[in-house]
């Protein structure tokens, strides 16, 4: 490849949807000259996806290379996808441990840069077994991925641990932050305009959350706190920004509490800067996470942050704005964190926390040209293609 020519990417994700990391992929390919560095996506779904039209109209290919759970099949269309748009220098797979499958393939193809990346952390619950299927499928792909892959980034340190079967095999794991857009933390916000459009009064103290209706998020726990606050003061009022399956789950349990007067669901948002500028304290209970940009952009929100113990450190910016609490305290203990930063005066002004956040590597300009930098470095990376493309359909079957 000519040291001068541009550098085609291919990511592959499971969809489109609203999840942090493919925010952080649309927001870096906001940022990208597309001369320079072409990207396009592949995705596993036929279903359109809340970015679709985004990556259309910032000049990318959607390639749809859908039966991930029928490897031959996938393969086939994998192979073909890359003959019809390709040449592919690199090909950056964020499927977790699908990613073993994903490098072999790109692998075979004679793609010279693989990229596996990790974005979330898997924990097994102690004293649950896990079924043995699934067991030497993980097991598989991570040999696969430390076989395959030429080069393989986390989110965060604890998410190199998912991905990894051994620490000595396969290249070393380096860490690259998502970033955010920070743009949209620059604009001042009318809170009351913000309230009013919610129904929210002046006198609340309100409590946002950021982040998809799904188990790991811990909504649950969230209500359990907020529930114990409205007990002994009704003028508090909880912001949910998000959407996902368990969402009607969600609504019940706020409806069973007696708190539904207090709760807003405001779903899937493209102001959520603005959203969060209506708000008090940013409350994140997740059971684990890759990283929490979430928690990062209320930080640039300049906002004081409860969050769990799970939450990987690297996530915390401003450390004058955090509070981590272990989620075995249990709600009466996050109720009473939450009644604690009611109490005290602003520690950090708005605009100091951003201007922490946009000097900081989550800055999404800085963690662009990191990642550019990452696709020079490996460019000049030399391979063979392999021809020995075996996939066990029980090993593939998740």
């Amino acid at each position: 490849m000519q040291a001068n020519a541009p550098i085609r990417v291919l990511h592959v994700i499971g969809g489109t949807g609203c999840g942090g990391s493919e925010s952080w992929l649309v927001n870096l390919l906001k940022q990208c000259d597309r001369l320079q560095l072409p990207m396009d996506f592949l995705v596993h779904s036929h279903e359109p996806g809340h970015y679709d039209e985004v990556l259309k109209d910032c000049g990318a290919n959607l390639l749809r290379c859908v039966s991930p759970r029928s490897p031959w099949r996938y393969a086939k269309t994998f192979r073909s996808l890359l003959r019809q748009h390709g040449p592919y220098q690199v090909v950056h797979s964020h499927v977790s441990f699908f990613s073993g499958l994903t490098l072999k393939l790109a692998h075979h193809a004679g793609v010279p840069m693989r990229v596996a990346h990790s974005h979330h952390v898997t924990t097994h619950h102690p004293g649950k077994r896990r079924p043995v299927l699934r067991g030497v499928y993980e097991s598989s792909m991570q040999q696969w991925i430390a076989r395959h892959a030429t080069h393989r980034i986390a989110a965060s340190r604890a998410a190199q641990i998912t991905l990894n079967s051994s620490p000595n095999q396969g290249v070393p794991w380096q860490t690259i932050h998502c970033g955010i857009d920070l743009t949209p933390f620059q604009q001042s916000v009318d809170r009351q305009a913000v309230r009013r459009e919610l129904r929210i009064p002046d006198s609340a103290f309100v409590v946002g959350h950021t982040g998809r209706f799904v188990q790991v998020k811990n909504h649950s726990h969230l209500l359990d706190t907020m529930e114990k606050l409205i007990r002994r003061d009704p003028t508090y009022v909880l912001v949910l920004i998000g959407d996902g399956e368990l969402r009607p789950q969600i609504e019940a349990k706020v409806s069973q509490l007696a708190i539904k007067q207090q709760v807003r669901f405001v779903g899937v948002r493209s102001d959520v800067a603005r959203l969060l500028g209506s708000v008090d304290t940013f409350v994140f209970p997740s059971h684990h996470e890759g990283l929490g940009l979430a928690l990062v952009e209320a930080q640039a929100a300049g906002l004081p942050c409860i969050a769990s113990s799970s939450v990987p450190e690297e996530a915390t910016v401003v450390p004058k704005l955090i509070t981590r609490l272990p989620l075995a305290a249990g709600p009466a203990a996050w109720a009473e964190a939450i009644a604690e930063i009611r109490k005290r005066p602003m520690t950090v002004p708005r605009q100091a926390a951003y201007q922490q956040v946009a000097a900081s590597n989550f800055n999404i300009a800085t963690n662009f040209a990191q990642l550019k930098e990452f696709y020079e470095r490996g460019r000049l990376h030399e391979d063979t293609p392999e021809t020995d493309f075996a996939p066990s359909m029980e090993l593939l079957s998740t």
